[in-house]
């Protein structure tokens, strides 16, 4: 029920090995080796996309080594589609879809209370440094098998609530029911 960090290092010269931090509890501890997802340290500007590639619930990542100084006209560098293999923990994903806001509910906050515990994510449209993340909210719930309340507010000023959700599952949810767009 807490968001780890993957970072892409980009240097000058050449990437630095890229780095994964695990928060236990909002103390982040840096995992030897990236968790085996350190990737090499070839070319520069390398990025990270984050999405659930297989719609598993676990965050997958998409990383690339960056623009090697090798190759005409361009040389991106390899890519690696790094999939998380999960685990026993539990989790809820949101497809939102804006109607009086924009499709895309860019600017949306979605609250999740589960165990007694609240989450929150606000949507940003999921573009940074040159890629683009999963636009869909993700939630992990650990042993929580089900989800107590889900508090939607929109960038319109309207609010949406659900309860009694279970986990495990990729829900879509409508600024309003009167919403042609589906």
């Amino acid at each position: 029920m807490d968001a780890d960090v993957y970072m892409a290092c980009p240097d000058v010269m050449g990437n630095l090995q890229n780095r994964l931090y695990e928060n236990l509890g909002g103390r982040f501890q840096l995992v030897p080796d990236g968790g085996g997802a350190a990737t090499n340290d070839t070319g520069t500007e390398g990025r990270v996309s984050v999405a659930d590639y297989d719609n598993d619930g676990y965050m997958d990542l998409l990383v690339t080594d960056g623009r090697a100084n090798l190759g005409f006209p361009f040389h991106f560098g390899r890519r690696f589609l790094l999939q998380n293999q999960g685990g026993s923990n539990h989790w809820v994903k949101f497809k939102l879809l804006g109607c009086q806001s924009n499709r895309d509910a860019v600017g949306a906050r979605v609250r999740v209370l589960a165990g007694g515990v609240w989450q929150a994510r606000t949507l940003g449209g999921g573009i940074h440094n040159g890629v683009q993340d999963d636009p869909r909210p993700n939630f992990g719930l650990a042993g929580n098998t089900a989800v107590q309340s889900v508090v939607v507010d929109w960038p319109s000023g309207a609010s949406t609530t659900l309860s009694g959700l279970t986990a495990d599952q990729i829900y879509t949810v409508l600024e309003s029911e009167a919403c042609a767009r589906r």
